[in-house]
């Protein structure tokens, strides 16, 4: 008989053992499993999650939006179901910072300001210290600013004004000019009346910017047939970001040699004023949202 190496106590020992380690083993694959099938529910928790989390996130980024848009072009009408939440509270800031505005418009007219070119900085308020300031300056004889300065702005007292400054002997360029963003059937009939009274083409197609209607485009393509001013027509495509307007700008520029008209052709997405603006109000817009 064969001696054995291992005697029967170490023998039992050592199988202890093992079978220790075989639960550790077994209780190690168990928790591996379970671990794995918890990943696999937070892995379809998480996308379930984070799919209703990018829907949340399109809805408040449509609605920012919706809110820049009524911030930057009050013209827009909205349905009432479209209506964005915070309007009213934007309208109120708007009206403060007109406010403000106007008291340092008022103050740097006290230190004694050039006036001739201060009514054009009266352009889209429509306050009764606006109106009180615009009366002012018409008091002094700078109408033709004054009118330029009625830009945006579509109210009766506007159109009042126009049209009493236009009796007074106005020119008639500044009165186009200053139609500006207007797409009314009143801008269009005052457009077409001054137009036949004399008004220079290249200041009515300036008085076109932000206009991308039908009506719009019939006028500049007319008013180029007519020989108008190519660089006064760049300069009423501002702000359009649309196929159309960037197909107009390439035919402008084709065989375009005037320096002065291609240097009026450079803005197109406005002036550095309307860049500042346009910043500051997506900024806002921004905050408000987060």
């Amino acid at each position: 008989m064969r001696q054995s190496l291992v005697d029967l106590d170490t023998l039992r020992e050592i199988q202890s053992e093992q079978a220790v380690v075989d639960e550790q083993a077994q209780a190690e694959r168990i928790e591996g499993l379970v671990y794995h099938l918890s990943q696999a529910d937070l892995k379809e928790t998480f996308l379930r999650d984070f799919d209703q989390a990018m829907k949340e996130l399109d809805e408040q980024v449509k609605d920012l939006e919706e809110r820049l848009i009524v911030r930057v072009r009050p013209d827009r009408e909205l349905p009432a179901h479209e209506e964005p939440e915070g309007t009213e509270e934007l309208e109120q800031a708007d009206l403060e910072f007109q406010n403000k505005a106007l008291d340092y418009w008022e103050r740097i007219y006290d230190m004694g300001a050039k006036k001739e070119w201060m009514g054009e900085g009266l352009a889209g308020i429509d306050t009764d210290r606006a109106w009180d300031f615009r009366e002012r300056l018409i008091d002094l004889g700078f109408k033709g600013t004054v009118v330029l300065g009625l830009a945006g702005l579509d109210s009766d007292r506007a159109w009042e004004m126009r049209e009493k400054l236009l009796r007074q002997g106005v020119d008639k360029d500044m009165v186009v000019a200053g139609l500006a963003g207007l797409d009314s059937d009143r801008a269009w009939e005052m457009r077409e009346k001054l137009l036949e009274q004399g008004a220079g083409k290249g200041w009515v197609a300036r008085g076109l910017a932000g206009l991308d209607s039908d009506r719009a485009w019939e006028m500049r393509e007319r008013l180029l047939g007519q020989g108008a001013d190519k660089g006064r027509v760049a300069t009423g495509l501002a702000g359009l970001d649309s196929e159309r307007a960037w197909e107009m700008r390439e035919s402008l520029l084709r065989g375009e040699t005037n320096a002065e008209a291609l240097g009026r052709m450079a803005g197109i997405y406005g002036d550095v004023s309307m860049a500042g603006v346009r910043k500051a109000r997506a900024d806002a817009a921004r905050r408000e949202g987060s």
